[in-house]
Formats: C-alpha cells, sequence, structure tokens
C-alpha cells in the first residue's frame, strides 16, 4: 500500500510538471501567432501567417489536454479558454482586414491596443494558473516524499523482523552450525539488496530535479528571447509608421524651398537654398530607404543590383560608421551583373553582417570593415569582413543557430545570422562565413546570376517608373 501511494504521488507529480509545460506551450503558440500577424501587416507576406494557422490547429488540442490533465478542477480554466478564443478571433479579425485589401484599418486595429489588452489579461491568468499547479506540483512533492520516508520506514522495520526472526532461528536451531551460517548470509545478502534499491532511488530522485531545474532554465530563457523578438517586432511596426509620417511632410517643405530657390533672384539666397535641397534630398533618401527596409518591395523581386543595394545599406549605415569612428572601404565594380534577390532582404542581410561587424571591431585601436564583391562562375560573392578577434573555432558551428549569441545578455537576441540565411535561402542563395589566413571574420553572401530574360524584365519595369 505504501509502495502503491508513492507510484501514485509520483504520478500526480509529473501531470502537474506536464500540465504546466502544457501552459507554457499554450501562451507559446499564442504569442507566435500574434508575432506572425505582426510580420504579416508589416511584410504583407502570407509565409508569415504560418504561426497563426499553427495556433488555428494546436490550441484547440492544447486546451483539450489542459482540460484532460486537470486531476483536480481549476475554476479559472473556462475564462482561459475565453481569453484564448478571443485573442484568436482578433488576431483573424486583423488579418482579414490586411487580406481584404484595408491594411490601414488592420494597423488602426492593431495599435487600437485591443489585442495586447487581451494578451496581457491572457499572460496574468496563464501565470495565476502556473501558479496553482506549482501550488498541486508542491503538494504532490510533499505527498511523494511522505509516502516515500513511510516505504523507507516500512522496508527498516521489516528488516529488523527478518534479523529478529534469523536471531530467532539461530537460538532454535543452535545445534545445527551451517543452517544458522547460511541464515546469516541470507540476511546480509538481504540488507545489501535494500540499500542498492534505496540507492538507486536517491538517484532517480536526483536525475529528476536536476531535469526540472534545467526545463525550468530553458523556459526562462526561451520567454526572454520571445519577449525581445516581439520588442523589435514592435520597434519595426513603429520605423515604418515614423518614416511614412515624416515622408508626406518633406514632399511638402521640398515643394516650398523649391519654390523659393525659383523665386529667388539673389545669388547667396539661391546657393543657401540650394544647399537647404540637398539636405532635404538626403533626409528623403534616408526615408526611401528606410521604407525599403521595413517593407520590401514586393515589385523587385526577381533581380537587382548588389551596388544599388549595398549603397542602400550603407547609407543606413553610416551614421554607426562615423559614432563608433569606424573606416570602410568599398569595392563594389560597376559592370557586376543583376542577381536574382529580393532588394529588401538582401539589405536586411547586409545590415546584419555590418551590425554584426561593428560589434566586433568595438575593442579594436583601428577599426577597420571592408565591402567588396566579385564574379565566380554564375554565382556574384559579396564579402563583409572586419579586422576584429575573429570567431573561435568551439562556436563556428553555432554561429546559425536560432538563439545562440557570443555577445553579453542584452547585447544580442541570437536571431540575426539565423534570419539571415533563412532569407538568403528563400532567394536561392547563400552566407557563410569564409575561412581567413589573419586575424579577423569574414561573411561571404552567395547569389545567383539572374538570366538575360529576368533582366530584361527588370529593365522594364525600371524603364516604366522613368
Amino acid at each position: 500500500m505504501q509502495y502503491q501511494q508513492s507510484e501514485t504521488a509520483y504520478e500526480l507529480r509529473l501531470t502537474a510538471t506536464e500540465t504546466t509545460q502544457r501552459a507554457n506551450a499554450l501562451l507559446s503558440s499564442m504569442k507566435d501567432a500574434e508575432t506572425g500577424q505582426r510580420g504579416y501587416l508589416l511584410t504583407g507576406d502570407e509565409a508569415f501567417l504560418a504561426p497563426y494557422r499553427t495556433a488555428l490547429k494546436e490550441v484547440p488540442t492544447q486546451l483539450q489536454l489542459l482540460h484532460h490533465l486537470m486531476k483536480e478542477p481549476y475554476p479559472r480554466l473556462d475564462v482561459l479558454t475565453r481569453l484564448v478564443n478571443a485573442k484568436l478571433a482578433d488576431l483573424g479579425e486583423t488579418i482579414a482586414l490586411a487580406q481584404q485589401g484595408d491594411a490601414r484599418s488592420a494597423v488602426i486595429r492593431l495599435q487600437g491596443g485591443v489585442g495586447r489588452d487581451i494578451v496581457d489579461e491572457l499572460r496574468a491568468e496563464v501565470e495565476q494558473f502556473l501558479v496553482h499547479e506549482r501550488s498541486l506540483l508542491v503538494q504532490s512533492e510533499s505527498s511523494h516524499n511522505t509516502a516515500r520516508y513511510q516505504l523507507l520506514a516500512w522496508m527498516v522495520l521489516l528488516s529488523l523482523l527478518g534479523v529478529l526472526a534469523s536471531v530467532t532461528a539461530a537460538l532454535v536451531v543452535n545445534r545445527q552450525a551451517k543452517a544458522r551460517l547460511q541464515a546469516q548470509e541470507l540476511a546480509k545478502a538481504l540488507a545489501v539488496e535494500k540499500s542498492a534499491v534505496l540507492e538507486r532511488l536517491a538517484s532517480h530522485l536526483r536525475a529528476d530535479d536536476l531535469q526540472a531545474q534545467k526545463q525550468y532554465h530553458e523556459n526562462m530563457e526561451a520567454r526572454a528571447h520571445m519577449v525581445l523578438a516581439e520588442k523589435m517586432s514592435s520597434i519595426g511596426t513603429m520605423v515604418g509608421g515614423v518614416a511614412h509620417e515624416i515622408n508626406n511632410p518633406l514632399m511638402g517643405l521640398l515643394s516650398y524651398v523649391e519654390f523659393v530657390r525659383d523665386k529667388t533672384t539673389d545669388a547667396k539666397s539661391v546657393q543657401v537654398l540650394d544647399d537647404a535641397l540637398h539636405e532635404i534630398h538626403r533626409i528623403k533618401k534616408i526615408v526611401q530607404n528606410m521604407l525599403v527596409f521595413v517593407r520590401p518591395d514586393k515589385a523587385a523581386t526577381d533581380s537587382g543590383s548588389v551596388a544599388q543595394v549595398a549603397q542602400q545599406a550603407l547609407n543606413l549605415f553610416a551614421g554607426e560608421l562615423k559614432k563608433h569612428d569606424i573606416t570602410l572601404a568599398v569595392d563594389l565594380p560597376d559592370n557586376l551583373p543583376m542577381v536574382r534577390c529580393h532588394s529588401g532582404g538582401l539589405q536586411q542581410v547586409l545590415l546584419n553582417l555590418l551590425l554584426n561587424a561593428r560589434d566586433a571591431v568595438a575593442e579594436q585601436a583601428d577599426k577597420r570593415i571592408r565591402i567588396w564583391a566579385e564574379q565566380v562562375d554564375a554565382d556574384i560573392h559579396l564579402h563583409i569582413s572586419d579586422n576584429g578577434p575573429g570567431v573561435a573555432n568551439g562556436v563556428r558551428d553555432k554561429l546559425f543557430t536560432p538563439f545562440f549569441t557570443t555577445k553579453a545578455v542584452g547585447k544580442g537576441t541570437g536571431l540575426g545570422l539565423a534570419v539571415s540565411r533563412q532569407l538568403m535561402e528563400q532567394m536561392g542563395g547563400a552566407v557563410y562565413l569564409e575561412n581567413l589566413p589573419a586575424a579577423g571574420t569574414s561573411f561571404c553572401i552567395a547569389m545567383k546570376v539572374a538570366n538575360s530574360l529576368e533582366g530584361d524584365k527588370q529593365n522594364d519595369k525600371r524603364n516604366s517608373r522613368d
């Protein structure tokens, strides 16, 4: 009976742990669905809706599993179910607005905060649920320990009874020496076997405790990465909105300055106004590059110019070069053929590698970054190298693993290189770490040369815009 009680307590402990994991998985699915929705609203790419569609299939099953796993009824489980269904409905309505062509209404609905309020309530409800499950886990642990100690006491008592029976038998059969010796050997063997059993049980308990601690830390790290990824998604949305808001008054300001310059006859005033127009065009170019970065132009996904995309990225990166006193060397031949790429995606990959190079040379006295391109057979190779300390051999195979980073906590998400590889694979290219004979780090972006038909199409589109 004591052994059965110990097994029951152990099963309750496993159930509480699994219920906690299922609740975390449910919250993770909802976060992934919301992140996918924002990615879709930001880019218009249906691929970002994959987490949302997955959530539509998995969340009902996860809720059913939570209902099934609950050994004791949780009074607020219906509230949790209602919040999950409300959030899925909110996501679906926002996505439907975007799919119907009303992206602005979808963004306004997103910025309204209804979905965020539901997520906040959902997080709070899941936290209460986890507190409840942790309480059950503590109770099951207490029951498990109590049953284990009682079982141990029974085993000790039975051992004492066995020893007493052996002594009694020895007194009764004291004339039979051989039988007495055999009884003693049997008692010793039983004691050794029981000690081994107890040691195995203790070893299993220690292993379970270590596994639970490891799982807890992994969950906390994954949660921190997801929160940071959600923040970065919000920042990207805000950058796109700010760029659009700047662009409209900027066009008006450009028209006003041009009008005044055309009406002015004073040579000095004309020169000042020309300088002002130069700076306004510079601001306009920066804003356009920001818009390309946060919302790629789908009309130019067939082919593009490596030099043009690189220059757009360098315009955005110019401030970092001045801020950190970095010397940049650029060697991009004008006669490079067009490549098959997504201009916004290639620009994002290049910016990710430039930011990594910036961090790599931070401790160098002479900070240098070099960018150059070359044609290798039917490929164009774009290289980004720095004179930093290089990459240790122990981490080279992990560089493109999601959430892996060598930077300090809070300095990096570990997603830059993983996202860059995914973007290049979608464009039919690749990004990889090169081997340098000297110190430093060099990454290569490999892209396929666009065929003549694709190039003609691209030229036709460019001429039609002109």
